[in-house]
């Protein structure tokens, strides 16, 4: 109606209501613009903070994960280290034995890490990590991620090379099946395998491994708590797990 208007005044030279009716025009379309912008920033804010709610529980999480794989890497180091250091003793007593036979059978377990980064890499991959108006928190995401690429990256090579070392004393460790079916029982002919110094010396090879590889973890834990802290202050919701370790 007010483009006829507009129309009519034009034909009839009335100019003055051709200015009113053509700044009406113009506030109109002003003010429809102004809030189809408020709507889109609104749900862009809606987004980013859903987004960073997501992360923040994705950082939670990991890093409760990797304080039990830390704690469980370095219970079973202890025990390797101690059937490593037994393997040089003059006399091996039998709770020696039982020593040998626990750390034997503890350094066969290296599991992947279960550390996930999913939600940060599918932000990634469908571009929404652009909305993240936080520049300190999309740099502490990137560091995040690629030193937990880097430290599974280690860990790969790690096992490719502790299964190599693994055939040295393979023919030395029996397992027994046990009552139930996902329990074994691990045995060894020890007496073979302290007699056997290409088999030690791949234990040890191992054991040094394994140590070296736990050290990557608390500096990963660390960055995850950093970057928990930093979604925290964002997202207004403490990481509380974060907190607990700088208590």
């Amino acid at each position: 109606m007010i483009l006829r208007r507009l129309a009519t005044s034009i034909r009839k030279q009335d100019w003055f209501a051709v200015v009113i009716e053509t700044l009406i025009v113009v506030m109109g379309v002003f003010l429809g613009l102004q809030v189809n912008n408020w709507n889109e920033a609104r749900h862009t804010s809606a987004r980013e903070a859903e987004m960073l709610n997501a992360l923040q529980i994705e950082f939670e999480q990991n890093i409760e994960t990797l304080r039990a794989t830390l704690s469980s890497l370095e219970q079973r180091n202890a025990s390797e280290h101690e059937a490593a250091k037994l393997m040089y003793a003059d006399v091996i007593t039998p709770e020696d034995r039982e020593v040998l036979v626990r750390g034997l059978k503890e350094i066969m377990y290296f599991s992947p890490l279960s550390v996930r980064d999913n939600t940060f890499q599918s932000l990634k991959q469908s571009g929404d990590l652009s909305l993240i108006s936080d520049r300190e928190i999309l740099i502490e995401l990137n560091d995040f991620a690629r030193q937990l690429a880097w430290v599974q990256a280690q860990r790969d090579s790690f096992r490719d090379g502790m299964s190599g070392m693994e055939t040295e004393w393979r023919e030395y460790v029996f397992h027994r099946v046990e009552d139930q079916p996902n329990r074994t029982y691990v045995a060894m002919d020890d007496d073979a395998f302290l007699a056997d110094p290409t088999a030690v010396s791949a234990f040890h090879q191992v054991v040094r491994m394994k140590h070296i590889f736990t050290n990557y973890l608390p500096p990963l834990i660390e960055d995850a708590e950093r970057t928990c802290r930093i979604l925290a202050n964002a997202t207004r919701r403490p990481c509380t797990v974060a907190e607990e370790a700088s208590s």
